[in-house]
């Protein structure tokens, strides 16, 4: 059955909930005027475009899965598996599974768009994010996990908030290059700083 335009726009209006959604984490950590969804997203995107060099890689690639890998938290929301180093495997695999269902919803719902070449791409791109077996899937995940941190320092400049740490330490097994370890330690230096 094809979907009328009507349908499709209804469905782009599900991912439009992005720029309003914000990042659990900062709600939970009491942070006034948190970042949404779609915020954080731009941001891991730009990291990709200034930060990442790297011959072996795929820039264009990174940049579009920068901006995708978030997509199903349009309808799954921020899910939370990890504060600090202590990871819930059980919420971890309730969110991938939340998550495989939202791309799945989400590309069938705007597949008669005439588009399907790059729906497809959106939800390989997807995929490969979720499942880190890439370069690329695994650069993302780093410059996901740097955007939190220089997030964190950013809130942490107007408002000191005790679970600044814990932020920190749910990014360090992500951050592998020479370059991600390098500015870890700075924003972990300034807050520090902050912290005298």
């Amino acid at each position: 059955m094809k979907m009328t335009i009507q349908q499709v726009l209804d469905q782009l209006l599900i991912l439009n909930r992005l720029k309003s959604m914000v990042r659990t984490g900062w709600v939970e950590s009491k942070i006034v005027n948190p970042e949404s969804i779609a915020d954080h997203s731009f941001n891991v995107a730009l990291l990709a475009f200034l930060l990442i060099d790297d011959k072996q890689a795929d820039r264009t690639k990174i940049l579009k899965m920068a901006l995708v890998h978030d997509l199903a938290e349009a309808i799954t929301g921020d899910i939370v598996w990890q504060r600090g180093n202590e990871i819930d495997i059980d919420a971890k695999h309730r969110k991938d599974e939340a998550e495989i269902n939202a791309i799945e919803q989400i590309m069938e719902a705007i597949r008669d768009l005439d588009i399907e070449k790059n729906m497809k791409e959106v939800k390989d791109l997807f995929f490969e994010y979720m499942d880190q077996q890439t370069l690329e899937a695994r650069l993302v995940k780093e410059l996901d996990k740097l955007e939190m941190c220089i997030q964190a320092l950013d809130y942490y400049m107007d408002f000191p908030f005790e679970e600044i740490w814990s932020f920190m330490e749910s990014a360090r097994n992500y951050i592998w290059t020479e370059k991600g370890r390098m500015l870890l330690i700075e924003i972990e230096r300034r807050i520090k700083e902050l912290e005298q």
